[in-house]
């Protein structure tokens, strides 16, 4: 089921998934088992449509404002964009002056450091 629970959302979800697997060369069938995911990255240049970058980005604030302004699922205080929470973890990571990480990863970015001296 779609984000908003239509044919329009649905056919977006479906036009991302051809994007990042038929034609950027992902897995298709099982993405647990593949090696490639499949990534794309589609730039546009606002200039392009726009006189004025300024005036695309009101437009997307605007849109943002609408999006975090719906109504709330029961249980939900807050819409986070994309990107959101990791700002969020990002901040408190600041404030705490660290990373908190597992043991095996420290070890192996220690042995990455040490193979690039």
């Amino acid at each position: 089921m779609s984000f908003d629970k239509s044919f329009k959302g649905s056919a977006l979800g479906l036009m991302v998934e051809i994007f990042c697997t038929a034609l950027a060369g992902g897995a298709i069938h099982s993405k647990k088992t593949a090696k490639s995911w499949g990534n794309l990255v589609i730039a546009i240049d606002p200039k392009l449509l726009w006189d004025s970058a300024d005036e695309f980005k009101g437009r997307v604030d605007e849109v943002f404002a609408r999006v975090k302004g719906l109504e709330k699922r029961k249980g939900f205080n807050e819409i986070l964009l994309p990107g959101e929470p990791q700002e969020k973890v990002y901040e408190k990571v600041i404030a705490a002056g660290s990373v908190n990480m597992e043991d095996n990863l420290w070890k192996k970015l220690q042995d990455v450091a040490a193979k690039a001296k």
